[in-house]
């Protein structure tokens, strides 16, 4: 596939027309009467973008090209001398017309597929946008690293994309890919399942197994006692003359013991007795030279006789009250005897036996019980059966990690990719000696990757030398074709941000070789002051034919000195 022309609707568009084989620059220039200002916003990454458009990209509403509402885009490419037109405008982006026939952009992507790319292993992570990114990378995402083309892709779709185009076995790396992600998903559920709040509740906290192991014994216990349970038909009306017996026995008690405190008082006044008798008084006067008439001592005597007669007759009803009340005591004590004879042998005859309602509680309790021993075992089993498949799935895993480690084996003896890029390292750096090669291992670790592909250079850690090690791999995939027909690369000048200018001249002097000897095409922005550095470098060295080859392979300048000398030839912000 090769990039034949970029074009728009509106007129003031300057068109673009790229030349197969050859380098081709658009250059944002200086024009004399503007030293020293920027030619940022003239439309070199817009161009990018717009191509990307016409090939199928979806249209973000951040995009810088969806403010154009009313354009229209055109993009002449050839597949194997065939010519195609794409055509896409902004207000219809969901569709795309390939020489005047209309798709969806998902139809127009599939067929790009089916045209440009030898897909191996049928899964979306290879798709044709995947693979197109690799030749059209689009800054801010693009250039940070050489395994990345996109913003936001993830490891293992970078590596199966790119080891497509480098010629590494897909098959491997989509299969610990698919492995892996059946294990995150396993152990996903296993987590979930665990934390099911209907579970959690019921378990608190215990281990799953330790709950089947208690509630397996309670349920034993509990069916024992059931299979031994004997139903009274008379349960409750004994039940409720215990009850009664129990109430009079209490009333007995208290009755017993508030007679036996009434004789207690009464024993208290039986010892009563009469101190001062009436002759004791008359004694006691005597002795006083006192001496009462006999009328006076009659009456004494009287009152003494009186009294004496009063607490005789008061002790003796005392004791017949004390012997009525003991033989009620003794009449209570026999009456309690029996109601504790009755109450021991309802009790022993209730011990062994439950009314029916009690029955049914139990096999209640039991149904319950067995219920969530089900749901127990139910969710152990599931979380056995994950633990089982997953288990099968890291044999699986083991038994790949072979299958790679053989692979790469016999892959590190071909040294096909490491070779090339070297020497295109050692092309770049031809005035330095710098180590270089790629290292192709086999990742055995817990994760998606199946390989580790690692391009590395002397310094690589600065920008500079980094931005050259993205060119090689990229410069790779056009010259090695592998399992696609892409005949072109395009880079943003972003590619040459923090690069040595006499690197940069290196890279355009080998990129110029690798068109003209595999017939592909290298499209690259740059900034006038990149380029006229490079032109400088190469009239220093005596390489004016590279200098007029340079200049000859210009082909869009792009100004901002007029709005008309910009890729849209309108002011666009």
């Amino acid at each position: 596939m090769y990039l034949n022309k970029l074009y728009s609707d509106k007129q003031s568009f300057n068109d673009i027309e790229f030349f197969p084989n050859k380098l081709n620059i658009i250059l944002g220039k200086r024009t004399s009467n503007n030293v020293g200002k920027s030619v940022n916003g003239v439309g070199k990454t817009l161009s990018l973008k717009i191509i990307d458009f016409c090939l199928g990209s979806s249209l973000s509403k951040k995009s810088d090209i969806a403010k154009l509402e009313d354009w229209e885009f055109f993009l002449d490419f050839s597949i194997e001398n065939k010519k195609f037109t794409s055509s896409r405008s902004i207000d219809k982006n969901k569709f795309i017309r390939l020489n005047d026939e209309e798709y969806s952009i998902k139809e127009f992507n599939k067929l790009m597929e089916r045209m440009l790319f030898n897909i191996d292993v049928n899964t979306s992570l290879l798709s044709y946008r995947n693979l197109i990114s690799r030749f059209l990378r689009i800054p801010k995402g693009g250039y940070n690293t050489w395994n990345i083309c996109k913003e936001k892709e993830q490891q293992e779709v970078a590596l199966i994309n790119n080891a497509l185009l480098l010629g590494i076995d897909t098959e491997l790396i989509y299969n610990k890919i698919a492995i892996k992600k059946q294990v995150n998903l396993l152990n996903a559920n296993k987590k979930s399942i665990k934390n099911d709040e209907n579970i959690k509740s019921i378990i608190k906290g215990t281990d799953i197994g330790v709950n089947i192991t208690s509630l397996t014994k309670e349920i034993g216990d509990l069916k024992y006692k059931i299979n031994s349970f004997k139903i009274s038909e008379e349960y409750n009306n004994i039940k409720t003359e215990l009850e009664k017996s129990k109430y009079t026995k209490n009333e007995t008690i208290n009755r017993i013991a508030k007679l036996e405190n009434i004789i207690s008082n009464i024993d208290k006044s039986l010892k009563i007795k009469v101190d001062v008798t009436s002759e004791e008084v008359l004694k006691l006067y005597e002795e006083a030279s006192i001496v009462f008439k006999s009328d006076v001592k009659k009456h004494i005597e009287e009152v003494s006789n009186f009294h004496k007669s009063l607490l005789e007759n008061r002790q003796l009803r005392l004791k017949e009250d004390r012997d009525k009340f003991r033989s009620e005591i003794n009449s209570l004590n026999k009456s309690l005897k029996i109601i504790d004879n009755k109450i021991n042998s309802n009790m022993e005859y209730l011990e062994d036996k439950g009314t029916l309602s009690e029955y049914d509680s139990l096999r209640t309790k039991l149904n319950d019980m067995e219920l969530r021993l089900f749901k127990f075992k139910e969710y152990d089993n599931i979380l056995s059966e994950i633990d089982i498949k997953i288990g099968k799935l890291k044999k699986d895993m083991a038994e790949e990690d072979i299958q790679a480690a053989e692979y790469i084996k016999n892959y590190k003896e071909k040294e096909v990719i490491s070779d090339m890029f070297k020497e295109f390292i050692d092309y770049i750096y031809k005035d330095e000696k710098r180590i270089s090669g790629i290292k192709v291992n086999n990742n055995i670790k817990n994760n998606k990757l199946r390989f580790e592909i690692e391009p590395e250079v002397d310094g690589e850690k600065s920008a500079g030398i980094n931005n050259v090690k993205t060119f090689c791999m990229d410069m790779m995939y056009l010259k090695l074709q592998s399992n696609h027909n892409i005949k072109f690369i395009y880079h943003d000048n972003s590619i040459f941000t923090e690069t040595d200018p006499r690197q940069v001249y290196n890279m355009l002097k080998l990129a110029k070789n690798i068109c003209e000897k595999e017939g592909v095409q290298y499209i690259i922005n740059l900034n006038y002051d990149m380029y006229e550095n490079v032109i400088g470098i190469a009239n220093e060295d005596g390489e004016m034919d590279f200098s007029s080859y340079l200049n000859a392979n210009v082909v869009a300048e792009l100004c901002d000195d007029s709005p008309k000398n910009k890729l849209l030839g309108i002011d666009f912000k």
